[in-house]
């Protein structure tokens, strides 16, 4: 049975194309971009949160709060730049009678021209989510963006291949008592695999010699809808 000519065409872009860059850093380059394409840790913290993400302009968050030492205490893999410890917070349920205990400690803490009232009131309807660590919030349609928690620090930078993967993920995470989970998958990143087979490189990120966190950042034609203010 002769060959088709469609299979016999991939199979040479894929022997000629890595020739080109020399094996062993297209290898190694495929190797990465697997690697970016899914996450999937178990570990131990302590709290009652969950969160699930689909692209972050689907980004609800529920519960009250959890804390965990991660990546450490952790099993698994995870392709992202994470900070040294979590501390993650929930709107909902807690801020449905709660508001107006915050809107009073936000104005003793001086942030009375943060409008608290509105924010404490309309946080748990848009399923809000704070990331102290990172800086960053999250919540339905990107709304947490016009109610901005000044209690969170700059977000770490990052370069324009890293913003787009971090707003392309498809997962969820929380923790369960003293259980943390965390899994997801990132259609961009198997789309940037699929095109390095071919010789395309979507992301921009095959000549990278350093872990994201440690790459110049760069410039983005769009504000990310994951922000810390």
């Amino acid at each position: 049975m002769r060959p088709s000519p469609t299979l016999l065409g991939l199979f040479m872009a894929l022997v000629v194309l890595p020739g080109c860059a020399g094996v062993g850093t297209w290898t190694r380059a495929r190797g990465r971009d697997l690697g970016d394409c899914v996450r999937a840790s178990v570990g131990l913290g302590v709290g009652l949160y969950v969160e699930a993400q689909a692209t972050s302009a689907l980004y609800p968050s529920v519960g009250f709060g959890d804390v965990s030492l991660a990546p450490k205490r952790t099993l698994g893999w995870d392709p992202r730049p994470l900070p040294p410890g979590r501390v993650r917070t929930a709107a909902f349920p807690s801020m449905l009678v709660g508001w107006p205990i915050y809107r009073q400690e936000m104005i003793s803490m001086g942030f009375e021209d943060t409008s608290p009232g509105w924010r404490g009131a309309l946080s748990p309807m848009i399923l809000l989510g704070n990331h102290h660590v990172e800086g960053r919030a999250n919540s339905l349609f990107g709304l947490h963006r016009a109610i901005p928690n000044p209690l969170l620090g700059e977000p770490p930078p990052e370069t324009s291949p890293d913003r787009w993967s971090r707003r392309s993920w498809f997962g969820a995470s929380g923790t369960l008592g003293v259980v943390t989970f965390d899994f997801g998958v990132n259609p961009l990143e198997i789309v940037d695999l699929l095109g390095g087979l071919v010789g395309w490189d979507p992301m921009g990120d095959d000549g990278r010699g350093k872990p994201r966190k440690d790459r110049t950042p760069g410039p983005s034609p769009f504000e990310p809808l994951q922000t810390g203010g």
